[in-house]
């Protein structure tokens, strides 16, 4: 609504005009737009992570196969057959790893810091673009301080920062030259955390520099982009504090310059705790009886071998309905359960066991791959109990088990 005043003669309002425009068709242009760029990135992102997926899972089932085609009087632990499972458990991080880079991509727009490193989230934003960086032979040179310290960021949100940064420096430098180098830095100045992303491409025109960032502007042709990725960029960065800098001086590419604000990573304390040696975890779980309560038959097989190794006495339950029975009918030191399971899933079985039998809340760890999920998040939250993402290490769960055990 806009009010326009009308004078006479004299300059004094006698009336004033009203005028209400309706910008209901203009609010769902927007709208439509914002849906269509990210239909757009999800399409371009899943027909990456079907290239990317199949590729790991081909050598998890060639490796597979060729183990199971290989003589039975073959001793496991030849160079020959640890090579091959070497290679499957190699190919199996490879899958996870594109797993984890397909939800960071699909994650909520709600800000939730935690210690992160900004050079571990360059390095992982240049895993999920590798193939794009390969196919449009663009080369990278890193230029990281291995000093850079931990601070509270958004990985998931950050990482979306520097996906959206350097997919418009590849495809500014592919569409100029058919290939072209960018340069990544990352400093520590004062209390600001500093990265820096430099192109060879074209460079942006001096009349445009200045509305980048700005919702919905672009100089690509119709079709090829909305104007989003700068300006979501741009918000990330204000809603951590920061400020987005961006140069470029004439057909001398352009450099991207993200400065956020330092915050002392507070759950680095925990991370950085010494490893525990063989010894001192086998006198921790050493006898200790533990519930494995997964629907899934391969997780809790490996996971009942796993513990078994480790020294603790292991029974399993197919779902929440028969781990409940099993705890009520036998006394456990640690429970592990899913979070998704059949008749009675992981919250309800830790609401029963917890609130009603008094089981020890800190003697509980949950075992999810459905962090995504309200209702995931809000559980963990509102239980504040140890969890442990799938899929993971044995090394981490060691970890997690070790904590839930020690006071």
């Amino acid at each position: 609504v806009r009010t326009y005043p009308i004078q006479d003669k004299m300059g004094k309002s006698v009336a004033c005009v009203h005028i209400a425009s309706d910008i209901t068709e203009e609010k769902t242009l927007k709208e439509q737009l914002l849906h269509a760029e990210k239909v757009t990135s999800i399409g371009k992102f899943v027909a990456g992570i079907a290239h990317e997926l199949n590729n790991p899972l081909m050598g998890i089932m060639g490796f597979s196969q060729i183990l199971m085609d290989s003589s039975s009087d073959k001793p496991v632990s030849s160079p020959d057959i640890q090579d091959k499972l070497q290679k499957i458990y190699n190919e199996s991080l490879r899958s996870a790893k594109i797993v984890q880079n397909l939800l960071t991509f699909s994650r909520s727009k709600k800000i939730t810091k935690t210690g992160n490193n900004l050079n571990s989230l360059i390095r992982e934003t240049l895993e999920n673009r590798d193939d794009a960086l390969k196919t449009n032979n663009i080369e990278v040179s890193l230029n990281l301080d291995n000093e850079l310290p931990s601070s509270m960021i958004d990985h998931y949100q950050m990482q979306q920062v520097f996906i959206n940064i350097i997919n418009n420096a590849i495809e500014a430098m592919a569409e100029a030259n058919k290939r072209g180098t960018l340069q990544i830095t990352s400093r520590k100045v004062d209390q600001n955390l500093i990265a820096s992303f430099t192109d060879d491409g074209p460079g942006i025109d001096e009349e445009h520099i200045h509305n980048v960032i700005d919702p919905f502007f672009t100089t690509k042709s119709l079709g090829k982009g909305t104007g989003l990725g700068l300006s979501i960029t741009h918000g990330i960065i204000v809603e951590h504090g920061g400020t987005l800098e961006i140069e470029s001086p004439s057909q001398s590419g352009t450099t991207i310059t993200v400065t956020l604000p330092y915050e002392e990573d507070v759950t680095k304390a925990f991370m950085d705790s010494p490893q525990r040696t063989k010894t001192e975890t086998e006198s921790v779980f050493a006898d200790k009886k533990v519930l494995i309560a997964d629907d899934e038959t391969s997780i809790r097989e490996v996971l009942a071998e796993l513990l078994s190794a480790e020294g603790f006495i292991v029974q399993t339950a197919a779902d929440g309905e028969q781990a409940l029975n099993m705890v009520k009918s036998d006394a456990f030191d640690l429970i592990i359960t899913d979070i998704r399971m059949p008749n009675l899933s992981g919250p309800e079985l830790y609401d029963i066991i917890v609130n009603e039998l008094n089981f020890p809340k800190e003697n509980v760890v949950i075992l999810t791959g459905d962090v995504l999920s309200d209702e995931a998040k809000s559980f963990l939250l509102k239980s504040n109990c140890h969890y442990i993402l799938k899929p993971f290490n044995p090394g981490e769960l060691l970890k997690v088990l070790h904590k839930a055990l020690t006071p």
